[in-house]
């Protein structure tokens, strides 16, 4: 594994266990979700998923596979955001638990882009 493999996994692992401590830590959650069109049963382990996740993604444990498993949840995250964009109003991102509680849009698209590319130089790093 590269350097800079071994740097994207770190940096991608550590932002999935930031995720989901914040969710977690968040009165808002999973309320938040739920105006983003997510289903309660859907909703509710999303916090516990990213730090289990996020921690093997940094460690490299589980490499290729936990970071498959984070890219396709990043494309999961990805639709909905584009989905709940079109709302009337575009509900408030639980991206990071209370952190940064705005609208949802083409920022978070593209802060999901930026990371979907760090899963991918991890996993062909």
């Amino acid at each position: 594994m590269s350097e800079l493999a071994l740097v994207s996994g770190v940096v991608l692992g550590a932002v999935f266990i930031a995720a989901g401590v914040l969710k977690l830590s968040s009165p808002h959650w999973p309320g938040d979700a739920f105006a983003l069109g997510v289903s309660e049963r859907v909703a509710r382990p999303v916090p516990v998923v990213e730090v289990v996740l996020g921690a093997l993604v940094a460690t490299g444990v589980g490499s290729p596979w936990s970071e498959v498993a984070v890219i396709a949840l990043l494309v999961v995250f990805s639709i909905v955001v584009l989905r709940a964009s079109r709302f009337e109003q575009p509900p408030v991102c639980a991206c990071f638990g209370s952190l940064g509680r705005r609208p949802v849009g083409r920022g978070h698209l593209l802060r999901n882009l930026a990371l979907l590319a760090l899963g991918v130089v991890t996993v062909l790093g």
